[in-house]
């Protein structure tokens, strides 16, 4: 996704169906999730207030990298 003050606008984001990881690479935003239905209702519902544009792209292996690294239990061992 791209668009203005988007710090403020994956905080919008967050906690909504369907978006579990919000990821910046440079002047994008990747908005991912398990559940794809959810995920792209809310995509559709947003792209209604067209202030940012939402593009659907496969998940790419940073964002998987990036969500094992959120999931991945710390070893204080």
């Amino acid at each position: 996704m791209t668009g203005p003050d988007l710090v403020r606008y994956a905080a919008l984001l967050r906690g909504l169906p369907g978006v579990e990881q919000i990821t910046a690479f440079g002047s994008t935003l990747h908005v991912t999730g398990h559940d794809a239905g959810a995920l792209n209702t809310t995509a559709a519902l947003k792209q209604k207030e067209a202030t940012h544009l939402w593009v659907p792209i496969r998940a790419g292996l940073e964002d998987v990298f990036i969500s094992l690294m959120e999931t991945a239990v710390e070893d204080d061992t």
